[in-house]
This record gives C-alpha cells, sequence and structure tokens, in this order.
C-alpha cells in the first residue's frame, strides 16, 4: 500500500470546480418501539467524506486524473488532499507545534504561534498534523486566541485519532487529510470537442482513512 497525493492539475491552479466535505458521524440512535423513548450513542470512527468534480479537463489534466484513478487500484492505495473550497479565516501564522504528548480527544494543546493573537484560528478553520501513522485533518469548532506565550487551545472535530507526539508539526497553511476512494463512485465522462479533442468531466470520492 502506497501514499499518494493528489496530482496538480495545470501548474496547481486548477481547483475542483465544486466540492464538498462533510463529517461521517458514528453516533447511533435506539428507539423504542413502545414508548418512542431514544437512546443515543457516540462512537469512536466518525470519519470526513470528500466529494470532488472536475468538468471540462482536457489533455495533460485529463490524463493526470485516468492516470491517478488507474494507480489507487479501488482502495488498495490512499492519497493526501486538501479540501479545495477551503478559505482560512483566522490570523494563522507563527510555528504552531503539538503541547504534549499523549493528548486525546476533541482538543489540543498547541505551542509556537504568534504571541497574543486575537482570533489565531476561528471556527470553521481547518488544520492537520501526522499522527505517526497517517495525516488528521481537523476542523476549528470554537475560535480561539494564543496568549502571551503563543501557546492556545484548540477545539475541533473529529476527536483525535492517535495521539501526536509531543512537537509534531501542525499544518494551518495547507492542511490536507488522507483519503481512500469509495468503491464504484469515482471515473470519467467524455464528451466530443473541436478537432477532435474531448472534455472529460471527473468524480472524486472518498472517505477519510483510518487505520
Amino acid at each position: 500500500m502506497t501514499t499518494y497525493t493528489f496530482p496538480a492539475l495545470s501548474g496547481g491552479a486548477r481547483l475542483a470546480n465544486s466540492s464538498n466535505l462533510s463529517i461521517i458521524s458514528n453516533t447511533k440512535i435506539f428507539t423504542s418501539p413502545l414508548t418512542g423513548a431514544m437512546q443515543r450513542a457516540s462512537r469512536a470512527g466518525s470519519r470526513w467524506h470528500l466529494g470532488m468534480q472536475f468538468r471540462n479537463l482536457t489533455q495533460a489534466d485529463r490524463a493526470l486524473l485516468q492516470a491517478f484513478l488507474a494507480r489507487m487500484e479501488g482502495q488498495e492505495h490512499d492519497f493526501k488532499v486538501h479540501d479545495h473550497s477551503y478559505v482560512m479565516r483566522g490570523a494563522g501564522g507563527g510555528t504552531p507545534l503539538v503541547d504534549g504528548a499523549s493528548q486525546t480527544g476533541s482538543s489540543l494543546n498547541i505551542k509556537g504561534g504568534p504571541l497574543s493573537e486575537t482570533d489565531w484560528l476561528m471556527e470553521g478553520d481547518q488544520f492537520s498534523f501526522d499522527n505517526g501513522s497517517f495525516l488528521e485533518l481537523k476542523m476549528v469548532t470554537t475560535d480561539c486566541s494564543t496568549d502571551g506565550a503563543g501557546d492556545v487551545t484548540v477545539n475541533f472535530k473529529p476527536p483525535i485519532r492517535i495521539s501526536p507526539a509531543d512537537d509534531t508539526a501542525i499544518d494551518l497553511t495547507s492542511p490536507q487529510g488522507q483519503f481512500v476512494l469509495i468503491p464504484n463512485e469515482n471515473g470519467w465522462n467524455n464528451l466530443p470537442g473541436p478537432g477532435g479533442n474531448a472534455f472529460s468531466d471527473f468524480t472524486i470520492d472518498a472517505v477519510e482513512l483510518i487505520v
């Protein structure tokens, strides 16, 4: 199994025409057939779903995506990719690192941010880190500001899967997740174009890798 990087189309400038990133929760609801009362159970294993559509690709871009889908061999391999629709809202900056080992749950202590930065990260902002086995992509759920030492506690979803090591780098500038394709949901169709050239529309549908 190999981890690939999603192709950079048209020199890295070509983004998906449409994209969506959503959490697949692992919460279950049990409803009593007698009273209608509900019991809710939240379990580990919530993950990201990523969908991307590319339209009217030709020549090199078409070939790159065709080769990428062939190279994946279904779910044999995985790939790193950023959310093409993402725009950061917070101030960001600094050289953020995980502050302390063995952290779990849906918050993370981070050091190395700029000093006393208001709204360093804001709701909906994304960041990622390498837990030693795979990348974890997180979405910030509450605005947060650094203190006078550049430290901050960030709340996010989905929860930490594997505790990152102390001093692990936090990626704010190009946060990526690690994904596997959903079987039978990926491919392309071709439309004829002028001069015998074809235009191709691609669908990429994937879920976050959890090891």
